[in-house]
């Protein structure tokens, strides 16, 4: 995990895990934390991570234990390269409105449970392309 304090003042990065403990770093002033964490459990959600000198500044971390999610683009598009053919559930997360749930998918509106949807993949990439 690197954690980045470009500011002139050092920044206490506070990380609200929810299955591990929480964290508290203290980054000092221009410097970079570069260490791993030990969570000891995946977290269903993205853990919140908040900077106590500016709080409106924060970021989120996937506590998984696979290497298959990813972050949309500006345009809602993602891909997940070397994803094992299997049938899938993938889960979505916005950090306004938590789960999605009425989403357009290939202009058809869908309502997803709890963000989830279940997709059976038959080739090694999946790539996804929003229609809006």
């Amino acid at each position: 995990m690197q954690l980045i304090n470009d500011e002139t003042v050092g920044h206490n990065f506070k990380i609200d895990a929810i299955m591990n403990q929480p964290y508290n770093v203290l980054v000092p002033a221009d410097a970079r934390f570069n260490k791993t964490l030990p969570f000891k459990s995946r977290e269903n959600v993205p853990v919140r991570v908040n900077r106590s000198i500016y709080p409106r500044i924060r970021s989120y971390l996937m506590v998984q234990d696979h290497p298959y999610f990813a972050l949309t683009d500006e345009n809602g598009n993602f891909e997940i390269e070397h994803l094992p053919t299997s049938t899938w559930r993938f889960r979505t997360w916005h950090e306004r409105c938590g789960y999605l749930g009425d989403v357009v998918r290939g202009m058809v509106k869908e309502t997803w449970k709890r963000g989830e949807l279940e997709l059976t993949i038959t080739f090694a990439r999946f790539l996804f392309q929003s229609s809006s």
